[in-house]
Formats: C-alpha cells, sequence, structure tokens
C-alpha cells in the first residue's frame, strides 16, 4: 500500500489536562490519605489520556484516516467520496479530541489548524494538524491517481 502522508501528534491540550488532573489528585491522596473514589477518577483519566493523548493523520492509496491514540477513535475516509480538500482555521473554543463542531465532525488534538474534507453527500469532516498545507497536499495528490 502507498502512503502519501503518516505522522502523529501529541495532543498537548488533552495530555496536559488529564496529566495535571493525575498529579493535582496523587497529591491529594498522598497529603489526606487513600481516597478509593480518587483512584477511580485517576484511572479514567489515564484511560482518556491513552485514547486521546496521540492523533495520528494518514493519506494512503485509497483513503485519508484520522486516529486517535490506539485506534478505538478512528474514521476512514474513502477519496472517492471527498468532493474537496482545504487547510483552515477552527477557533480554539470549540475544544479538543472528537467531536460535533458546525462544519461537521472533527478530531483535533492541539492547535487550532485544521484540513477540512467535503464529501459528495455535503458532509464535512475536519482534522487538526500542525501541517494543514502539506496535509492537503497529500490528499489533492492521492485523490489525482484515484480519479486519474
Amino acid at each position: 500500500m502507498i502512503v502519501h502522508y503518516r505522522k502523529s501528534q501529541v495532543s498537548n491540550v488533552i495530555v496536559a489536562a488529564t496529566g495535571a488532573g493525575i498529579i493535582i489528585l496523587g497529591n491529594i491522596m498522598w497529603a489526606f490519605g487513600c481516597m478509593c473514589s480518587l483512584w477511580a477518577v485517576i484511572v479514567l483519566l489515564a484511560i482518556a489520556m491513552t485514547l486521546f493523548g496521540v492523533l495520528t493523520i494518514e493519506v494512503g492509496e485509497d483513503a485519508v484516516t484520522a486516529q486517535f491514540g490506539p485506534g478505538l477513535l478512528k474514521r476512514r475516509i474513502p477519496l472517492r467520496e471527498i468532493r474537496y480538500v482545504r487547510p483552515m482555521e477552527i477557533p480554539w473554543y470549540f475544544g479538543w479530541g472528537v467531536k460535533w463542531i458546525p462544519r461537521g465532525w472533527m478530531f483535533r488534538g492541539s492547535g487550532i489548524a485544521v484540513v477540512e474534507i467535503g464529501l459528495d453527500d455535503g458532509r464535512r469532516f475536519c482534522i487538526g494538524t500542525p501541517e494543514p498545507n502539506e496535509v492537503t497536499r497529500a490528499i489533492q495528490a492521492a485523490m489525482g491517481q484515484v480519479n486519474g
């Protein structure tokens, strides 16, 4: 399989927020003694960090894939369904992670730059990346090979 682009990025905001939560709760437990309910919260924060800590984008010969962490949260978009692709910025207050925003579904780990992918059926999908122009060019190149 030909890979036109593949890059993983650490989700700085998500790692910092969950890591800070783990450290703060750990210090509270150390200072005041073991509180079993806090262990549950620490475990949930650690799971969130594992699931959302890294966002990987891959542009292959037949699809664009965005996945968080080990791949439980993953979106695969066949190139034949893509109408357009363009780099853009999404406001910071739309947040990070996997969520629905006014432009459609978004996978974003950090930063405000995204690549918006418009699909044939009118839906849109945004993928956060520190390299929006490179991802856009890779998708367009892969689309040219599929359509050409």
